[in-house]
């Protein structure tokens, strides 16, 4: 129980007095950094990094006032393993829709 408490203060303290470096210049790697430990933090960064390198929009199209994007995610060994369709409405710019058009997002009338 002992070498466990001592493992937790060791984490805590380098927590506490280390700033880790930020690698992608993404401001959710920054928020990360101030939000988890720094154990928890990396793994997080690891994810960011992956998204980076295997995630990617293919194509971008804009239909009646809606941007259309696709996004493609690949493996290691690049290959495909999902393509999503995304729809960011004019009238909405803070809203994403992920599927189809039709379904989603409704006509909307903007001012």
């Amino acid at each position: 129980m002992d070498t466990h408490r001592y493992n937790q203060r060791v984490a805590e303290h380098q927590t506490e007095t280390r700033v880790p470096e930020l690698k992608t210049g993404l401001p959710i790697e920054k928020q990360c950094m101030l939000v988890y430990s720094q154990t928890l933090f990396y793994e997080v960064r690891k994810e960011i990094q992956k998204g980076l390198l295997l995630c990617f929009i293919t194509k971008q199209d804009e239909v009646d006032g809606v941007k259309v994007y696709s996004v493609t995610h690949l493996d290691k060994r690049s290959d495909v393993v999902n393509e999503y369709t995304i729809y960011k409405s004019r009238c909405n710019p803070g809203e994403l829709y992920y599927g189809s058009l039709e379904a989603k997002c409704a006509p909307q009338i903007c001012v």
